[in-house]
């Protein structure tokens, strides 16, 4: 209890001259110098406000918050009043009684649809029960340069990333507290990415999307999502934030390559240019923002052939009002990817620290693809657009958001057999025996295209309502998704069927239908504690059709019905100013995906589900994942130090395990795909501290330990060897069980410079856990450097030329592995290598 504070109960339980003279002394070590501190936050968001002036009324003396929202103000006497302004909300006065935590509101001058965040998928700083790291505007500057989202988000607490490529640019990859990025939701300003069928998220298709991004936020564990794709490791929420990109014509042009080293010079260059205009208007009086991109990236790769090209355009006009908000957006991605899926096996004579030998790629060796060296690929184009609405009701607002997503492309792959016990086999998949002359064919060699067209609509609505210390949000979101898979034998190439163009081999249609209502209910006690309830009623109708075709010689058709409750509980609370502190319970659930019923393109493996005659909707065979996330957070804050920990332990029943570890059981033709139980628990560590002349240091560390509490599988992967084995206490692979991240960033007048290191422990990557085919931990350099001048053109603009330089010390490592068998004495393992030393550079210019 402060002085202040005690002195008034004196005075309420006491009577003259005693009273006077117990205030008069209780107040004497209050002549000293107070020091006053907190974070100046949105009164609707409670997001914090970077820049805002704060004075002493009637004085000179003040100070500005930083970027955070955080200020520090010595104050020689207290009660003491100040005066809050900021170019974007309307001035405030606060008057001040007592020392220590003060946080300050300010209203916007006009709503905006940045301004106030979806209430149901975001944390908010000091209150929300949440494990989560956000993601600034600077933080994103620092670390972008042209790699994928994942690659930006990897010094983040319990987040590991890697590419197939290895220099991030391509297919990219993340996983959060060992959970992979189909149990991860992904969301674009509250738009859910993740695919309704896979449940995945295609990076690849949204290039430079972080160049008008204002930032993002990861939530770790179920977190604060209340629909969109079912989270278990977090998720990952980006936010396109126009007011805080630079007004005006901003020109980005980039370059990179690798460096040579060990004697072996490298040259695969990756470039970039993007062009963006962001225009403030006003259109019938209101305040208008217009923004537009179109950037283009493209990448050799690191990896033999493994290169991507990606085209995007981002368009966004939104006007704020008084009272309300509207916003269209629109987003476009358009990419050719190289495959690199396969890794490096040492077992076929390729060794990892032969620095040619490493990066092989099985898709562009001409020996197994027909003579071709770039005939697999991606073919993908997708775009995004969406229509919001805000409109401030009573206390509360009304949030609206309808969005269309559409998708359309392919894969091709050379395809070949000469083998005549399985040529047979071969035509028929394909369905080539109907060709006339196929029964000549000695051998066949085919270029196949794997398509696939989807879209899907949505709506997501919620009325935010907030009276006095109680704020409750109440909405529902509904999606409905459309897909047909098909495959084309594109042409084919060897004599008898060189004839064939265009020829379908299967095709069928998927339809799913997705909800949640949602409610989050949170009431804040006093400014020490505050409770949060969340629930959510959430569902799916999947229905396919699988007609007959080609090797399909029956037709498949059934529907699936899903619905879940989950619920979370928790509560946050504050012992001191600098001290505070979280605790929750959570629960969720997820659907199987579309591959845990079903293979499009696999005609002998029959749907996992059951069809009973009269009943609507099918029995599946595979189960429902399901998760219950106990978490614990404590936190501590100093003037411009930080230091936070987080404790889980997430117990995780059926979950869906990879294909190759399936087995039947006897005469059972369903593969068996959950395991009963794992657990994920860990501790995350982060701090973040300024040093003298203006230099910081961040850091986080995450110790994790993910198991099989109950699992049985194939013992030797997907092959029909060696019988069911029993993996209960062994580690689920994949992820490292130790990482460790710091960065040391220098601050100066015209720019930035900051070093990095990321450790990160052994890995598994087979479910028996041998030590000899782990991945050895390793530990990873890399740097950057910005510094922007004014260059005369007319009048000065401001140029900026920033460096990045990846893996100073050209370490030879990799990042992900999985084996398989050949026979039941011929295991393969097989590696992801990373890139050695590269950099890459950009100019911009704002005009």
């Amino acid at each position: 209890m402060t002085f202040y504070r005690f002195s008034r109960f004196l005075v309420g339980k006491m009577h003259g001259k005693i009273a006077i003279l117990a205030m008069v002394c209780l107040s004497i070590p209050l002549q000293a110098q107070f020091v006053i501190e907190g974070r100046v936050i949105s009164t609707y968001s409670r997001s914090p406000v970077p820049g805002a002036n704060i004075i002493i009324e009637g004085t000179d003396t003040g100070t500005m918050s930083g970027e955070n929202g955080y200020y520090s103000l010595t104050v020689p006497a207290l009660p003491v009043t100040l005066k809050i302004t900021h170019i974007a909300f309307n001035s405030h006065t606060a008057h001040v009684v007592m020392a220590g935590q003060n946080d300050l509101r300010l209203t916007p001058k006009v709503l905006s649809g940045e301004e106030v965040l979806v209430t149901a998928n975001r944390a908010i700083t000091g209150q929300s029960p949440v494990a989560f790291s956000e993601v600034s505007r600077s933080d994103i500057a620092d670390s972008y340069s042209n790699q994928d989202v994942p690659m930006v988000l990897n010094d983040q607490p319990g987040v590991y990333a890697y590419s197939d490529a290895g220099n991030g640019v391509g297919y990219s990859y993340v996983t959060i507290r060992g959970f992979k990025q189909d149990r991860i939701g992904v969301m674009l300003n509250g738009i859910p990415l993740n695919d309704p069928e896979a449940h995945s998220v295609y990076w690849v298709d949204h290039g430079d999307v972080l160049a008008s991004s204002g930032g993002l936020q990861i939530q770790r564990g179920v977190g604060n999502a209340l629909y969109g794709a079912a989270t278990f490791g977090g998720s990952i929420n980006l936010v396109t934030q126009f007011n805080d990109l630079t007004e005006g014509l901003t020109i980005k042009s980039g370059y990179g390559d690798f460096i040579q080293s060990g004697g072996v010079a490298l040259t695969n260059p990756s470039r970039k240019l993007s062009v963006s205009l962001n225009k403030k208007l006003s259109i019938f009086q209101a305040a208008t923002n217009l923004y537009t991109r179109v950037s283009s990236l493209n990448s050799g790769g690191y990896r033999n052939g493994s290169g991507t090209e990606q085209l995007s355009w981002h368009l966004a006009l939104e006007q704020n009002r008084v009272k309300s908000s509207t916003r269209f957006e629109l987003l476009t991605g358009d990419q050719t990817t190289a495959f690199a899926w396969d890794g490096i096996a040492p077992a076929y004579g390729y060794d990892l620290k032969d620095r040619e030998e490493r990066r092989y790629n099985f898709y562009t060796d001409p020996a197994y693809n027909g003579g071709f060296d770039s005939a697999n690929k991606d073919v993908f184009t997708q775009w995004i657009a969406s229509l919001k609405h805000l409109q401030r009701l009573g206390t509360g607002f009304w949030s609206t958001t309808i969005y269309y997503v559409n998708g359309d492309g392919y894969y091709e792959q050379y395809k070949g057999e000469d083998n005549q016990d399985d040529l047979y086999d071969f035509l028929r998949l394909y369905n080539l025996l109907t060709v006339a002359d196929t029964g000549s064919v000695n051998s066949a060699e085919i270029i196949r295209r794997k398509w696939l067209d989807n879209a899907y609509t949505g709506v997501i609505s919620q009325y935010t309502l907030k009276i006095g210390d109680f704020t409750s949000a109440t909405g529902f979101n509904y999606r409905d998704y459309g897909s047909r898979h098909y495959g084309q034998v594109y042409e084919g190439l060897s004599p008898g069927i060189s004839s064939v163009k265009k020829l379908r081999y299967y095709d069928d249609r998927t339809w799913k239908k997705s909800y949640s209502l949602f409610q989050q209910n949170i009431y804040a006690f006093n400014d020490y504690l505050n409770t949060q309830v969340n629930l959510r009623l959430h569902g799916h109708r999947y229905t396919l059709d699988q007609g007959i075709l080609g090797a399909f010689d029956g037709s498949h058709d059934f529907q699936l019905k899903y619905d879940f409750f989950d619920w979370q509980a928790g509560f946050h609370f504050q012992l001191s100013r600098h001290f505070g502190g979280y605790a929750s319970v959570s629960t969720n659930q997820r659907e199987p995906s579309d591959s845990d019923i079903f293979e499009h393109d696999e005609p002998d493996t029959p749907p996992a589900v059951s069809v009973q005659p009269g009943s609507e909707y099918a029995t599946p065979l595979v189960e429902p994942e399901q998760v219950i996330d106990y978490e614990l957070g404590l936190e501590w804050s100093g003037p411009g130090n930080s230091l936070k920990a987080s404790l889980y332990w997430m117990d995780f029943k059926n979950e869906l395990i990879p294909v190759d570890y399936r087995y039947r059981e006897g005469s059972d033709q369903i593969l068996h795909a959950n395991a009963t139980g794992t657990i994920h628990r860990g501790i995350e560590l982060s701090t973040q501290m300024t040093l003298p002349l203006g230099l910081s240091l961040s850091g986080n560390a995450t110790l994790s330990d993910n198991y099989f509490k109950a699992f049985r599988a194939d013992s030797l992967g997907w092959g029909g060897w060696g019988g069911i084995a029993d993996y209960s206490d062994k580690k689920i692979p994949g992820s490292p069980a130790t990482m460790l991240n710091l960065k040391l960033k220098e601050q100066f007048p015209r720019g930035t410079v900051w070093l990095a290191s990321r450790t990160v422990g052994k890995q598994y990557i087979d479910f028996m856990n041998r030590d000899e085919a782990a991945i050895p931990g390793y530990t990873v350099f890399n740097a950057g450097l910005s510094y922007t001048i004014q260059v005369p053109l007319g009048a000065e603009y401001p140029l900026t030329v920033a460096i990045w330089v990846n893996n100073l010390t050209d370490e030879l490592y990799e990042t992900f592995g999985y084996n398989y068998f050949n026979s039941p004495d011929e295991r393969v393992d097989v590696y992801w290598p990373a890139a050695t030393r590269n950099w890459f550079a950009e100019v911009s210019i704002q005009l």
